[in-house]
């Protein structure tokens, strides 16, 4: 006995979703909720962030270069 053909989702069906509810994605031609990013999830670009901001965010002066977010008039 074969079993009926299923039909696969396509971006048509996606949009017809309710924007409110438009948090799924179409995997294998079905619609699959997304699921929910936890904290941790959350804290590796906040992390990232700090890395990449810290040299711009310390004041002038002390152990490490950099501070300020503009040249002083002698860098120019």
């Amino acid at each position: 006995m074969s079993r009926p053909a299923r039909k696969l989702a396509t971006i048509a069906d996606l949009l017809a979703l309710p924007e409110a509810q438009r948090f799924h994605e179409i995997i294998g031609g079905e619609l699959v909720p997304k699921s929910m990013p936890s904290q941790k999830h959350g804290g590796a670009p906040a992390s990232l962030a700090g890395i990449v901001f810290r040299p711009r965010n310390r004041r002038s002066g002390g152990r490490w270069p950099g501070g300020g977010g503009s040249p002083s008039p002698d860098e120019e």
